[in-house]
């Protein structure tokens, strides 16, 4: 069990995301119903472990958007080092007499993998349950990892978009009380430091000599060291500013500072501190000229964003597409990669195998318009149709007919999932499906069987209750019609 302290931090951390209680996103709900099909159960979940209850930032197929944290599943997992997996909870010790396995919802199977934050609190889990007993392939374990990274990045973001919020109201508070004129007096002066010093971005401005004039906290933090009234020529080397390359130092001309005080708008620019005593920091520079109501300049302001750990985390993302990739090829399903136009950038071995075709033959064209549909224009336009809903951002399940090389039409299911980047775009579109023509049959065959069963043990009934031979004939038609699923019948 973990400490108190320990726990208090972990809540802390929870609650510092604002996400409790807040209704349900598409980006997470994409994500729930990714792993549901990939993990074939009918439960999935984002969950997010508080003080006394779970509660449910997403789920497919439960109602209810909380438990107690007494009963929940999710309360354990989050103490696991990795994938938390209880294959038959009727025969787990910790789970056998909990309500929601002999109760509603009945769970048998659980598994689950911990929400960890850069910090190492485990807030929550990305959970899939079943109501039979089970086990996961290794490739639905390893995709209900990288799926739950995912979870973690979408977090992420989701409070950096608040803290960026926050910051640009700082930004345009700090705007207002720089373009007071710079005689002010000494209580003023005080007040505007004090402010400067409470905000999170560096603020550096110089005077109209082109002299450092200003440097509040989060700035000398940054650098490590306090501000000197160097000449433009000599800031760089001082302050260590580097290209975005982290080599190759600034020259005077590229310092932003000194170009906003020559007259120039700085928007965006990346550049990075490296100084010989501290790590890198990769920040963001935005900067210009501080003019007079007149029109004089009375110097320049440069306000530095660090973004030194969403570099990191967008680093993280590039890995975890790696292994997205190498999931996509050594999926059972059918699997395809489409960009935003509805082209076909990748084809998995499987679909490729099963069906007979060559990738270089369906690579670079519409999904519509690729062997599986093209030979049934029907189907080829519902297709698109369905390709277009996705790149709205809705999730599709279908069924259709297809292809495949050696002319036989056949039978598959489907799913096309938009996938984003870190910024919460759609970037490409993931088909998975799978034949499930045998599976039909059987279906068909199965109801032809029950309607022959249906129409025997009728007639048998008529046989025997029924005394006139004209009216028996008359009945015996009548079932052939209703229970045969004949438009007539007669009897020659």
């Amino acid at each position: 069990m973990k400490s108190n302290r320990t726990e208090q931090a972990r809540l802390k951390e929870l609650n510092s995301y604002h996400i409790l209680d807040t209704p349900y996103e598409r980006d997470f709900d994409n994500i729930t119903k990714l792993i549901a099909s990939i993990c074939e159960t009918p439960i999935a979940t984002v969950t997010l472990v508080d003080q006394n209850r779970e509660w449910f930032k997403s789920t497919i197929g439960l109602q209810e958007r909380e438990n107690d944290r007494t009963i929940a599943f999710c309360a354990k997992a989050i103490l696991s080092e990795g994938v938390m997996v209880i294959p038959d909870a009727l025969q787990d010790p910790d789970f056998s007499s909990n309500p929601m396995v002999y109760g509603y919802p009945n769970i048998r199977f659980y598994a689950g993998v911990p929400l960890v934050s850069p910090k190492g609190h485990a807030l929550g889990t990305l959970a899939v349950k079943d109501y039979r007993p089970r086990k996961l392939t290794s490739l639905q374990l390893e995709s209900l990892k990288i799926l739950a990274d995912q979870v973690m990045v979408q977090l992420e973001l989701r409070r950096q978009n608040i803290q960026l919020a926050d910051l640009l109201k700082q930004r345009d508070q700090f705007s207002k009380k720089l373009s007071l004129q710079t005689e002010q007096s000494g209580k003023e002066r005080d007040f505007l430091g004090a402010l400067l010093d409470s905000l999170s971005e560096g603020i550096v401005a110089c005077d109209d000599n082109g002299k450092i004039s200003l440097f509040n906290h989060a700035t000398r933090a940054l650098h490590g060291i306090n501000e000197e009234k160097l000449p433009p020529d000599q800031w760089a080397s001082y302050y260590d500013l580097y290209l975005a390359d982290g080599k190759t130092l600034m020259s005077k001309d590229q310092v932003p500072l000194f170009r906003a005080f020559i007259g120039e708008k700085v928007t965006e620019e990346e550049l990075v501190i490296a100084p010989n005593h501290a790590p890198q920091r990769i920040v963001i520079c935005n900067g210009q000229a501080i003019l007079s109501k007149e029109g004089k300049k009375l110097g320049a302001v440069v306000a530095m964003r660090d973004i030194t750990e969403q570099k990191a985390k967008e680093s993280a993302f590039a890995k975890s597409e790696a292994k997205f990739s190498a999931i996509f090829n050594q999926s059972y399903l059918f699997q395809g990669l489409m960009d935003m136009c509805g082209t076909v950038i990748d084809v998995n071995n499987h679909a490729l195998e099963a069906c007979g075709y060559k990738r270089h033959e369906q690579i670079g064209k519409k999904f519509w318009e690729t062997s599986w549909w093209i030979h049934q224009p029907q189907i080829s336009a519902h297709i698109k149709e369905l390709v277009l809903k996705s790149l709205e951002g809705e999730v599709i399940n279908a069924f259709s007919d297809y292809h495949i090389a050696s002319g036989e039409c056949r039978k598959t299911e489907f799913v096309i999932t938009p996938i984003r980047d870190v910024t919460g775009k759609i970037t490409y579109l993931l088909v998975s499906g799978q034949d499930v023509t045998e599976r039909k049959k059987s279906e068909l065959e199965l109801n032809r069987m029950n309607r022959a069963l249906r129409l025997l043990s009728s007639s048998n009934e008529l046989l025997i209750r029924t005394k006139n031979e004209a009216n028996l004939l008359k009945e015996l038609c009548e079932l052939v019609v209703n229970i045969g699923g004949y438009e007539m019948a007669w009897v020659g």
